[in-house]
């Protein structure tokens, strides 16, 4: 391929048969893709994630009912009730994902404002926390607890993921 400079000669040979991407699929006239990556291997990552997620879900079932007497005070009960409620939604979500019973707008504005009222319920049933003061920003120390203002904070990146 004379007259080509080394960037014409590389996408020169991305786009054809023989090129350095025949090996991985990519017939004439072809280029690999986000898409093309999706389309071949989203079964196997699917797979993978259910496997993850059904994991994580299982721990973390087990180990709420080791420790249900954390669920049982008064203090800061919407906090726990909320976080229930949370909870029960990614598991709903992560259900629906095979099954498309909820759109998926509806479920992203659900969670973002069950969050935020998360948050803040947090903020509220833990209000001596406005006294707590760290040594590092956030719970980065090991002895560190969440601190209000924190706690307000994240409500309101909450509230921007939404």
């Amino acid at each position: 391929q004379k007259g080509k400079s080394g960037a014409g000669l590389l996408v020169g040979n991305l786009r054809s048969s023989e090129g350095i991407m025949a090996p991985f699929g990519a017939g004439a006239g072809s280029s690999l893709s986000i898409s093309w990556f999706f389309e071949h291997y989203w079964p196997l990552v699917s797979l993978l994630l259910s496997i993850g997620f059904t994991i994580f879900f299982t721990d973390l079932s087990v180990l709420a009912l080791q420790a249900y007497r954390l669920f049982l005070p008064r203090f800061a009960r919407a906090h726990r009730v909320l976080g229930a409620m949370y909870l029960a939604l990614l598991l709903f979500g992560f259900a629906d994902l095979h099954s498309n019973i909820l759109p998926r707008f509806i479920f992203d504005v659900l969670l973002g404002v069950t969050g935020i009222f998360l948050t803040l319920s947090a903020a509220w049933g833990f209000p001596h926390h406005r006294r707590v003061t760290n040594e590092a920003s956030g719970t980065l120390n090991e002895d560190a607890t969440v601190t209000y203002d924190e706690m307000i904070e994240h409500s309101f990146y909450q509230g921007l993921n939404l």
